[in-house]
């Protein structure tokens, strides 16, 4: 069970450049090549989601319920710089037989490139197991990472996903005006409640007042741990990141 040498009609035939791999711009464009030609009706659209990305800039789109919730926990992950929520297909040689599938996310985190997989089963088939294994060979040549993932991964994490669902709603852009006067204030006192920031806004009103902290916290510049196990409130704590 081995990873093929790619067909030249497959985007990742170009990844058999070794000089490629170490250009992190050029395996992103590889990653993300056949999503400008992908079209809605391409799958069922009954749980059809689209929603608007600041880390990208851009607008994602997904099939699943499930795939929104990871979206939400990639997103709000401020250690990710990048990702794509459907990538480009990637070719693999499975016991004889010709495979092709995509993964479920595609991931920069510190510079490293992540391929992210969804494995349904708690106790995956024998041919689950050859395409993890194949899929694992191919990330280890290429020297990215494989990260296989169950339901389990993002159920435990439902108090946050919640949350950001609550607060992603806010962001329209990667950056707000407002986020340096919240940063100050912040940084001024130690730590304050969500409450007592919007207190200090309370001239810009309450949407405003939302994007500015929501956005420092979307970036990691800000933390709020309690949100991992609180539901979203005035009351929930933000503090500066220990890289401030």
């Amino acid at each position: 069970m081995l990873v093929t040498h790619l067909p030249p009609y497959a985007p990742f035939s170009a990844w058999t450049s070794a000089a490629l791999t170490s250009d992190l711009r050029k395996i992103r464009k590889l990653f993300d090549a056949e999503r400008k030609n992908r079209r809605r009706n391409e799958r069922p659209t009954a749980h059809y989601w689209n929603r608007y990305s600041p880390k990208l800039d851009r607008h994602v789109d997904g099939f699943t319920d499930l795939g929104r919730d990871y979206w939400v926990l990639i997103e709000s992950d401020s250690t990710i710089s990048w990702f794509t929520e459907q990538p480009s297909r990637v070719w693999l040689q499975i016991r004889r037989r010709l495979n092709s599938e995509p993964f479920n996310m595609a991931v920069e985190r510190c510079g490293v490139i992540e391929c992210h997989r969804y494995v349904d089963d708690e106790k995956p088939s024998s041919a689950v197991l050859d395409s993890i294994e194949a899929e694992q060979q191919f990330c280890e040549l290429q020297g990215f990472l494989y990260v296989p993932f169950r339901r389990f991964d993002i159920e435990r994490q439902r108090q946050w996903i919640e949350n950001w669902k609550r607060m992603l709603r806010y962001l329209y852009a990667p950056y707000h005006r407002l986020e340096q006067r919240v940063f100050g204030y912040v940084s001024t006192v130690g730590e304050l409640t969500l409450g007592e920031l919007e207190r200090l806004l309370k001239d810009v009103g309450h949407t405003e007042a939302c994007a500015a902290i929501y956005g420092l916290l979307h970036r990691g510049v800000l933390v709020a741990p309690d949100l991992a196990h609180q539901p979203l409130s005035s009351r929930i704590t933000v503090g500066i990141a220990n890289d401030n």
